[in-house]
């Protein structure tokens, strides 16, 4: 037994060093500009009430972000509507805190609102990424003496810090807060790095109304780019649920890292472990819908080693 976890570890840390350095590429591959050419995402949206601000602001956000992750994108506008097309980086959460955060911050304890955006001096919100993610608020002198009240009653209890609707930190109050100060300390998360909480605090919108919002993946095709059918995504799910169940059992029966194919499908096998559809795409170095194919199709013979004939059928039908 002991033999066989120790042979899981190496095949293990073999997956994952090989997952590493091919991230590590992808790195040192960043002065390369990304462009839409080979597929993005298309996000498109109508604002009724937007103030003579927000397309400003929204190009602000992008320019940040395209300097911070070298790509290109387009931003265009018909009427209400507008659409942005974009190359695959980051996540999707992400990039959709990006677009459409209003920059609210709130303060809640036990569901309860204590504190908004409107008790903080908006133009001394400041965020340091150095030596760690680090943002400081400070309240206007009307809230000073709330917040001390508000500490001194929750001594050590942790209290909710959001961004819109989404959670950024779970904080333990320590002491009595009697400056106005708040500094607050936190990690990466699924939603927001420093890059798009620094471009949402800096570029805030106002009061923007988001309607008819719409998104699609591309990819190239024929020259062309299409967006990606719905089979595709249906079949990367049931793939990722076989990859979930299967996936170290799969490198353990196939390790010939004198392969190059079995070596990229090893790799795939990683990417797709800890990713979505859309996270898969960033990650990997799909193209085009036949890259997509070819990926799939490199699965086929694990699927039927494992006898996973129904969904090996589904991805048959896209040889038709």
């Amino acid at each position: 037994m002991k033999q066989i976890n120790l042979f899981y570890v190496f095949i293990l840390f073999i997956s994952i060093t090989a997952c590493n350095k091919k991230l590590k590429d992808k790195k040192e591959e960043k002065k390369a500009v990304k462009t839409i050419i080979n597929g993005g995402i298309v996000t498109s949206f109508e604002i009724y009430n937007k103030s003579e601000s927000f397309e400003k602001k929204l190009k602000l956000r992008l320019d940040f972000l395209k300097l911070k992750e070298s790509f290109e994108y387009n931003l265009s506008k018909e009427e209400n509507r507008y659409t942005i097309t974009a190359p695959f980086v980051l996540n999707k959460n992400k990039i959709n805190s990006l677009f459409f955060s209003q920059g609210e911050i709130f303060i809640k304890k036990d569901d309860s609102i204590y504190f908004n955006s409107n008790s903080f001096k908006k133009n001394e919100i400041s965020l340091k990424k150095v030596p760690y993610n680090k943002f400081n608020l400070k309240f206007k002198e009307k809230n000073v003496d709330k917040f001390k009240n508000f500490t001194g009653k929750n001594l050590n209890q942790n209290i909710q810090i959001y961004l819109d609707t989404t959670l950024i930190i779970s904080p333990k109050i320590r002491g009595v807060i009697s400056d106005g100060k708040l500094s607050i300390s936190f990690l990466d998360s699924n939603s927001f790095n420093s890059d798009i909480l620094y471009a949402i605090f800096n570029y805030q919108y106002e009061n923007v109304k988001f309607e008819k919002v719409e998104q699609k993946l591309v990819l190239e095709d024929n020259g062309e780019l299409v967006e990606i059918p719905q089979k595709y995504h249906n079949i990367y799910n049931l793939l990722w649920n076989f990859i979930s169940s299967k996936g170290l059992t799969i490198i353990k029966n196939n390790t010939n890292f004198e392969s190059k194919e079995e070596l990229e499908t090893n790799i795939n096998i990683g990417i797709i472990r800890r990713s979505d559809f859309y996270g898969f795409l960033v990650d990997s170095n799909i193209k085009s819908i036949s890259d997509l194919n070819e990926t799939f199709f490199s699965f086929q013979g694990y699927l039927n080693q494992y006898n996973y004939q129904s969904l090996n059928r589904k991805i048959d039908s896209l040889k038709l």
